[in-house]
């Protein structure tokens, strides 16, 4: 929003503003920005397991699991599941 504004202020055409190929382009700083995919599965990891009696979903974990689908499908979440409908 801020690059958009400051663009506009300086008399710069909203179409170069907003086309990608340009060097104008408000967004150009963020095209190469590639997130961690692992930083919140490194995160989720390091948390702490929290000693209650609820029934609590099994601990992620990034070497077991690769995906979330991987993590969903396991035996350990159907199992909780299973007690958790009970």
């Amino acid at each position: 929003m801020f690059n958009f504004s400051q663009g506009i202020r300086e008399n710069k055409e909203i179409s170069n503003l907003l086309d990608p190929k340009s060097k104008d382009f408000i967004a150009r700083n963020y095209q190469e920005f590639k997130p961690d995919k692992d930083a919140l599965t490194k995160i989720l990891s390091q948390t702490k397991q929290t000693n209650t009696d609820e029934l609590q979903p099994p601990p992620w974990n990034p070497d077991k699991y690769k995906t979330w689908s991987d993590y969903r499908n396991s035996k350990e979440y159907k199992k909780y599941l299973k007690q958790k409908e009970q």
